[in-house]
């Protein structure tokens, strides 16, 4: 019988760390490919038109891992009320209409032990959990060394926006990077301990108010967590956000409005970017340098 590959999507920094993670489970992982225009020309050939951009970019990749010799691909899905979780249905659908070879499996985090465990039954429970436990402490390692506390003396600019086109650079063409040039400060609640904290349901009370701003039920995605932060960057010394979505995307078109009207009442300009596959890096670095030149200037006038 021929060895399983498993391969994973890409998610930013976060890449290296779970497939770390998953080779300590005993799976033999391949390194997923950095995402280049071929993968994402591939992931829209194949795609449906109107569907979301990091949908269109994980097929890519996932197309490019089975052509590298994946046998086994490994989707999170947090069972959520976006279309998310209806990835890897359609992606499995589409890749083998197309003719590739291979399994999906899923991770779901309510079920993370047992689906774990499904991946390589040789491991233990107890295996796994020390696993999770190793990673999750260096996963916060990492995300508090990039967070900082907001600092009135600096200009600073906080990110909201869908998570895995804000955590994948060549997604949204290095967007922190390029605000970090202008010497601003970069700030965001958008990360993984955010992802699977929100999946678990935690933290609920830290929702209520963002909540008040819907008429009840759920909305998908990250959108009323995108709310939170709106809410509490105007409050703290934030000097302007930008709000960074995928095209189409439904939880985030939903709360457009909502974000204007909390930065309009606050008077803390919104800088909107959408993201799909015909984005210009040119036009971004333009819309950004003069978004932060507006800002300084605003803040200088202030001071003064």
């Amino acid at each position: 019988m021929n060895q399983k590959l498993y391969a994973i999507p890409r998610m930013g920094s976060y890449t290296s760390l779970i497939i770390n993670g998953l080779r300590e489970l005993g799976l033999n992982m391949i390194d997923t490919p950095l995402i280049t225009e071929k993968t994402i020309k591939l992931g829209v050939k194949h795609s449906p038109e109107m569907i979301c951009m990091p949908f269109k970019v994980t097929l890519g990749t996932f197309i490019e891992c089975v052509e590298n010799g994946a046998t086994d691909l490994i989707m999170w899905n947090q069972c959520g009320t976006c279309r998310f979780r209806q990835y890897y249905k359609i992606q499995d659908l589409i890749m083998k209409e197309l003719g590739y070879k291979f399994n999906m499996h899923i991770v779901r985090p309510r079920h993370l032990l047992s689906d774990l465990k499904k991946l390589n039954k040789n491991n233990s429970y107890l295996k796994i959990s020390n696993t999770i436990r190793k990673n999750w402490d260096e996963i916060k390692q990492m995300e508090n060394n990039y967070n900082s506390e907001i600092n009135a003396e600096n200009i600073n600019i906080g990110l909201v926006g869908e998570i895995y086109t804000l955590l994948e650079p060549k997604v949204n063409n290095d967007i922190i990077h390029k605000l970090r040039k202008y010497k601003v400060k970069v700030h965001t609640f958008v990360n993984v301990i955010h992802l699977v904290k929100a999946s678990f349901g935690l933290e609920l009370f830290k929702f209520k108010e963002a909540r008040g701003y819907l008429d009840g039920g759920e909305l998908g995605g990250h959108a009323v967590h995108n709310i939170k932060d709106t809410l509490f960057f105007t409050r703290n010394n934030i000097d302007g956000i930008v709000h960074v979505m995928p095209l189409t995307c439904m939880p985030e078109s939903t709360i457009e409005p909502i974000l204007n009207e909390i930065c309009y009442d606050a008077k803390i300009p919104l800088l909107r970017i959408y993201i799909d596959e015909t984005n210009s890096e040119l036009n971004l670095e333009t819309r950004l340098e003069t978004f932060t030149e507006l800002i300084k200037r605003k803040k200088c006038e202030i001071v003064i």
